[in-house]
């Protein structure tokens, strides 16, 4: 019997056939976000929903499937169950460009298990671009910041980014920014540390990365506010310092001879 006309049979006995796109939304996706879901089945399930999700072209086309599920993977790494907003890097099996991270930084980084690795032929690549899109990365990446600011004065403007702001048609100011608190949780690990040598070597490992990556991380230097103008209702659009590059500027990161790290220079 052809596999058409078995599925024709089975459906007739009230069989379910179920679509990639609905088994990963009912079965494999709330067993995998459980919070009882068993650490080992992480790995098997991640595996599933991989395989389910690359191979179905309307779970591709599904930005509200993608956004649930790649907002809620849990992801095994070598510290413990994490998941994407936590900040998670690829390891070097997994073809990340600075090599191991553990390396360098030890627990103070958050870096995929090989575990996911599994099987006699692995497509190293495929596995790179699904977890990408689950925000892994091979080192820190900035992510937008949007904010609406509300004037508790509207005869008065506001001061943003040191800068003092004037008065908007609506009291309302937009601002589209940048922050990295994966950094700042890097740092505070680093520092967690209380062998000043560690600290050293590790702050070091940090900023020859941060100088390494600098000309793909300047563009997140900027941030903007926007506002309608009182009276001429023109868009008027201000420039100041993202928090990304405050951090930057005030986080103690630059390695020093007493191990005290120092503030950017920047």
């Amino acid at each position: 019997m052809e596999r058409s006309q078995a599925v024709q049979l089975l459906i007739k006995l009230g069989a379910v056939e179920y679509s990639a796109h609905r088994l990963i939304r009912e079965t494999i996706l709330p067993l995998l976000i459980s919070p009882t879901c068993a650490f080992e089945h992480i790995i098997s399930l991640t595996i599933q929903l991989k395989q389910h999700f690359t191979g179905c072209n309307s779970c591709r086309n599904d930005p509200e499937l993608a956004s649930i599920m790649f907002r809620s993977l849990p992801i095994i790494t070598n510290t413990q169950v994490k998941k994407p907003i936590d900040g998670v890097f690829f390891s070097k099996p997994l073809g990340n460009k600075h090599g191991d991270l553990t390396q360098l930084f030890g627990d103070a980084v958050s870096v995929i298990s090989d575990e996911y690795l599994t099987g006699k032929t692995v497509d190293v690549e495929a596995w790179r671009i699904f977890f990408s899109a689950a925000s892994v990365t091979d080192f820190i990446a900035p992510v937008k910041v949007q904010e609406v600011i509300q004037s508790t004065t509207p005869e008065q403007g506001i001061t943003w980014s040191s800068q003092a702001l004037e008065p908007s048609e609506d009291g309302r100011y937009n601002v589209s920014d940048w922050g990295c608190p994966v950094f700042e949780k890097i740092v505070d690990e680093i520092y967690a540390h209380k062998e000043e040598s560690l600290i050293i070597k590790q702050l070091s490992s940090l900023a020859l990365l941060l100088d390494s990556e600098w000309p793909q991380l300047q563009v997140f230097q900027t941030a903007h506010c926007s506002y309608k103008q009182r009276g001429s209702g023109d868009t008027i659009r201000v420039p100041g310092l993202s928090k990304f590059l405050q951090s930057l500027r005030m986080r103690k990161w630059i390695p020093t001879h007493t191990g005290k790290g120092s503030k950017s220079p920047r």
